[in-house]
């Protein structure tokens, strides 16, 4: 079995048993803080999907996603897993809309024909770091609870703006390296179960 189906199978594992709830049976996921998300960009491929679950009075969220970005993007399509937790920094109020900030670290694992955990032989020792994990950290703004509709304290629209651990790295020995460089910027909608 390759490092990747690996690495994949254990990720899964994890994430999905840290989503059950607190019942007799841990098969079962508890609905409780339990979400749905879609992501447009962000690291995660040019579309993702993830559930999610908070805890602590809704200040932490952790979900899991998964996001494709097609070979017609990028020339090679790549699949990406990621595990996104996040702590609500601030709430605050927009014109009766509220709104959050929170911050995190987005950490992803993308397959495709020409990323890798460790190179291959033919690569000297030590010279390349695996290029298939990432930390990325992010800013998140969240706007919910909209004044109209029967899902109003269920939807909420968000937005991040994030960069990936080596363009840090990048920017910081390169001074020609701007911020807007390395930033990206994602949007997307969360949909709460209860």
């Amino acid at each position: 079995m390759s490092d990747k189906v690996i690495l994949t199978v254990l990720f899964s594992t994890m994430i999905f048993s840290s989503l059950s709830g607190n019942d007799t049976d841990s098969t079962v996921i508890s609905r409780d803080n339990l979400y749905f998300k879609t992501q447009f960009a962000g690291n995660i491929g040019l579309l993702s999907v993830g559930i999610g679950k908070e805890y602590l009075d809704g200040k932490l969220s952790v979900d899991l996603n998964y996001g494709y970005l097609p070979a017609c993007i990028n020339g090679t399509s790549v699949s990406t897993f990621a595990i996104k937790p996040a702590f609500r920094i601030k709430d605050f109020s927009i014109s009766g809309i509220q709104t959050s900030l929170s911050a995190g670290i987005c950490f992803t694992y993308s397959a495709t024909r020409n990323t890798h955990l460790k190179y291959p032989d033919y690569f000297p020792d030590d010279y390349y770091l695996g290029n298939a994990v990432h930390a990325n950290p992010f800013l998140r703004i969240s706007l919910f609870h909209f004044p109209s509709g029967n899902n109003s304290k269920r939807l909420s629209l968000f937005s991040e703006l994030g960069t990936m651990e080596y363009q840090i790295w990048y920017a910081l020995k390169n001074k020609e390296v701007s911020f807007s460089e390395i930033c990206n910027l994602c949007f997307g909608l969360t949909y709460r179960f209860k």
